[in-house]
């Protein structure tokens, strides 16, 4: 089976001690899953695809936003990875959550039901973007052979699936022998940070987050060049468990799928660069169950 690079014990303490930092920071906020809550309650889940204090500043918002257009408490959960977050969708632990679209693959379709795709620039899909440092000289992904290189989560399409199938089959080997040596950073802003400041050669990012950046924070990505992109996958989309009743999903969507008609909600929206959220018309993984598949039997 497909299993993208993993850390060493170093590098796992390092990660978890930065997260358990900022976590602890948030926990005064953020709702114990122990607790029992009320059943006027909705329960909104974020994976960190950037770090925990970024997220909960972009996620907050939108969560609240939902609570208050269905007369509703929020309860927000925030988790360290996509198969953490994967776990609570698929055992009814959350409601409604923000998901990679790789980390889709991990779940069965009766896992979980699709609300709402953002549409940015006009857009509903993103790219994984091949990041070097201006500073390397480096100007293509071949130049990247026995160079150090940055992954996010395991479970991530931009930041793992598709950068490892890429080096997979144009050079019949998998990362860990085309790199000399690969990182598990967690979520993007940390991959982007460590090219932005040369600590690593490159590292595989999400589109969407990498324009964030530039747009929000540019000298977070001052010193970086692009030098690949893939083709356009399904943009990240929120999600349903499969457990939440039908009239209360018909509710979630319409309240999402209505927020830039209302100036409350299209500020929300502006504030994390997206246009409007759409209901899905078709949401194919096929090339990224692809990807999947040719790894599988490249690994066999």
């Amino acid at each position: 089976m497909f299993s993208p690079p993993i850390p060493s014990v170093g590098e796992k303490l390092m990660k978890n001690a930065f997260n358990l930092l900022l976590l602890f920071c948030l926990s005064v906020f953020l709702p114990f899953e122990g607790h029992t809550l009320e059943k006027d309650t909705i329960r909104f889940g974020v994976a960190s695809v950037i770090s925990p204090g970024e997220s909960y500043s972009q996620y907050s918002a939108l969560s609240d936003y939902l609570g208050k257009k269905l007369n509703m408490k929020v309860a927000f959960f925030q988790k360290d990875s996509y198969a953490k977050m994967n776990t609570m969708i698929r055992d009814g632990e959350v409601d409604v959550a923000t998901v990679c679209t790789g980390a889709l693959l991990d779940l069965n379709e009766k896992d979980y039901k699709v609300l709402a795709i953002p549409v940015v620039r006009g857009k509903s899909s993103y790219h994984s973007y091949i990041i070097v440092s201006e500073k390397s000289g480096i100007k293509s992904v071949d130049e990247l052979k026995g160079q150090t290189f940055a992954f996010t989560d395991s479970l991530s399409n931009s930041g793992a699936l598709y950068p490892t199938y890429l080096i997979t089959k144009n050079t019949n080997q998998n990362p860990d022998r085309y790199f000399s040596k690969v990182y598990y950073t967690g979520n993007h802003d940390k991959s982007i940070f460590l090219v932005n400041s040369g600590v690593v050669a490159g590292a595989a990012v999400d589109s969407l987050i990498f324009e964030y950046f530039r747009e929000k924070y540019p000298e977070k990505v001052a010193n970086i060049r692009i030098i690949d992109i893939s083709p356009e996958f399904l943009a990240p989309p929120i999600v349903a468990s499969g457990k939440v009743p039908e009239k209360l999903f018909k509710k979630m969507q319409n309240a999402l799928t209505n927020m830039h008609k209302d100036d409350e909600g299209r500020k929300i929206l502006s504030g994390i660069l997206v246009d409007m959220l759409i209901p899905p018309d078709s949401h194919s993984l096929d090339s990224m169950i692809e990807m999947k598949k040719f790894l599988d039997a490249h690994s066999r």
